[in-house]
């Protein structure tokens, strides 16, 4: 059992390819996933989108500080560029 800086050194210069080759099975693995599997995994999603959509508010509503804002900067801006330009015929 060797308890020096040389144990210590391997463990760290070892880890980084430890890591690259964990990331390569995982990748493997998942371009050769089952075709159940990515149908159970779009079910999933699914119903996580229908349950997002049902307890998403339908409409944004602005309270009485977001209107002062819109206000205080529809105050600010020029005229000129609110505006639509209009064309002239040459």
């Amino acid at each position: 059992m060797s308890s020096g800086w040389r144990g210590t050194a391997n463990r760290v210069m070892l880890s980084p390819n430890v890591g690259r080759l964990q990331i390569a099975v995982v990748a493997t693995h998942r371009l050769f996933r089952s075709r159940a599997s990515l149908e159970a995994e779009i079910l999933i999603l699914r119903q996580q989108i229908i349950v997002l959509r049902r307890t998403a508010p339908k409409r944004l509503s602005f309270n009485g500080l977001d209107r002062l804002i819109f206000v205080g900067l529809h105050r600010r801006t020029p005229l000129h560029t609110l505006r639509r330009p209009t064309r002239t015929s040459s």
